[in-house]
């Protein structure tokens, strides 16, 4: 059943002089407990059909056009199995999951039924394009951290795969942590983030250029779509977030708060980037705030590079996916279990 209740809250949206909208809020499905009730990743399909996660080992949700949910896989290795249920989408009425830990893309049907298995390696989070290829960014390995972050695409079944583009990722400070001396990056340095639409038609990076924070995004054949550099206004460090991580990589054996204070440098101000999301409208979002601040802080990129506004999301949502002048986003009630909005 799907359940429409609206909600009115206020968001600052900062558009020059104008007064804060309200935003309207519309919860699309109540809370669970036979997951971790947590929501994973949605996907909205056309007349009212929709695919969400809610931590159901090997299983995802789906309700089809005429509003009627079901449950669809289980935890396992062959046909409409999964290892680790990753990115959900659509392609006409027809559903695609991509598996976290198997290379590999499902298909099926808005009621459930299992189409076909679309395979390719590496296992990437894989998103299918109309044309058959399948495209995703292959990460860098463990150990070779600032090698760039590949696009790529490949025809299911194919050994080979094509590169699309290579996208930048510049080295940050590092600092060996106790006990193990293991390497980790600053937590407040400006790194490389990339990401794509949840349709697979575009890629973007945002990297730090000196003081500047560089915009490049690319289609699924490489074709660049806009590079840019644009100057964000700074926000400053404040204590609570700093001791907050403070007391995060405080925690472990032959580690004191202290010791790490010594090991993390502590700028004036946040990085300029610390997320990036992007809608199929070719929309960016930079997310400006820390996730330990209250709330969380946007900044609305155009497709074409120009700043739109900033937007700030209440603290009880966590922003999932973009779409165009909405977010899809989840709250938790008081027994941590999430109702998807």
């Amino acid at each position: 059943m799907r359940i429409r209740a609206l909600v009115t809250l206020t968001v600052a949206a900062r558009i020059t002089a104008a007064q804060a909208p309200t935003l309207a809020c519309e919860a699309a499905v109540p809370p669970s407990d036979s997951g971790s009730g947590r929501f994973g990743d949605v996907a909205e399909g056309s007349d009212g059909r929709l695919a969400w996660t809610d931590g159901r080992p090997g299983q995802f949700l789906l309700r089809d056009a005429r509003g009627i949910e079901r449950v669809v896989g289980r935890r396992g290795s062959g046909p409409g199995e999964f290892n680790s249920v990753g990115q959900l989408g659509w392609l006409g009425d027809t559903v695609w999951v991509s598996d976290g830990r198997l290379p590999r893309v499902t298909f099926f049907s808005d009621t459930g039924r299992l189409i076909r298995v679309a395979t390719a390696m590496p296992t990437v989070s894989w998103i299918p394009r109309p044309d058959g290829r399948l495209v995703g960014i292959v990460w860098p390995q463990l150990g070779t951290m600032f090698t760039p972050w590949i696009v790529t695409s490949q025809r299911a079944g194919d050994l080979a795969r094509d590169t699309i583009k290579a996208l930048r990722n510049p080295a940050v400070e590092h600092f060996a942590l106790p006990p193990a001396n293991a390497m980790n990056p600053q937590p407040f340095a400006f790194r490389a983030i990339a990401t794509s639409t949840p349709d697979g038609s575009r890629f973007c990076n945002a990297s730090p250029d000196g003081d500047e924070t560089r915009i490049e995004c690319v289609d699924d054949r490489g074709r660049t779509l806009l590079e840019t550099t644009l100057k964000l206004n700074p926000r400053p460090l404040t204590d609570a977030v700093y001791d907050s991580m403070i007391a995060v990589f405080g925690r472990g054996q032959g580690r004191t708060k202290e010791m790490v204070r010594d090991l993390i440098k502590r700028p004036r101000n946040l990085p300029p980037v610390m997320n990036i999301m992007l809608d199929n409208s070719g929309e960016i979002w930079l997310r400006r705030s820390h996730s330990y601040e209250a709330g969380s802080r946007w900044t609305r990129i155009r497709s074409n590079g120009s700043i739109r506004d900033d937007v700030e999301i209440p603290q009880r949502y966590r922003v999932m996916r973009t779409d165009g002048a909405a977010v899809w986003a989840a709250a938790a009630d008081s027994d941590g279990l999430e109702t998807l909005y």
